[in-house]
């Protein structure tokens, strides 16, 4: 009897659960379709913005979010930039997402999609001269930190 019901709980608990293939196909599917010049909005719209609960094993499950992840870049010149994260792949099929199996939407300074992969971000990073944070961090240490604590020189 107590069998019965542990699996009964069992199976009442992966009710509504979904493989990761139900998150990754539909965002490739929708990369595709994609043109330059949406608005961030528009992006949001058509990609999606759910929150599914993918199966990583018989107890566990996994909760994705779409994006996955956002990120704001900036230049030396001081825009903004933004880049969303779509799971798009699980090429070890174990529910462990990676950077590999996401891929980024770039926005530029206006908002606009200005294009997407990991090669569009790797040369629109180059191009427009961003730093990531390491670097960011790096040359703060460089200059002595963010001026916060410092005593004035008189």
């Amino acid at each position: 009897m107590r069998k019965n019901i542990f699996l009964f709980v069992l199976v009442l608990s992966m009710v509504g659960c979904a493989s990761i293939s139900s998150v990754t196909a539909p965002n490739r599917e929708h990369l595709v379709k994609l043109h330059l010049g949406m608005n961030k909005q528009e992006v949001l719209k058509f990609m999606g913005t759910r929150s599914m609960k993918v199966k990583s094993d018989f107890v566990h499950a996994v909760i994705i979010n779409n994006p996955y992840r956002s990120e704001i870049l900036n230049d030396k010149e001081g825009k903004f930039y933004e880049v969303l994260y779509y799971v798009t792949d699980n090429k070890y099929e174990d529910y462990v997402i990676r950077d590999t199996d996401l891929t980024p939407l770039v926005f530029d300074s206006d908002g606009k999609l200005a294009g997407w992969g990991q090669d569009f971000l790797t040369g629109f990073i180059a191009k427009n001269q961003i730093k990531n944070e390491d670097q960011n961090k790096s040359e703060k240490k460089k200059s002595g930190g963010s001026g916060f604590g410092k005593k004035k020189k008189k």
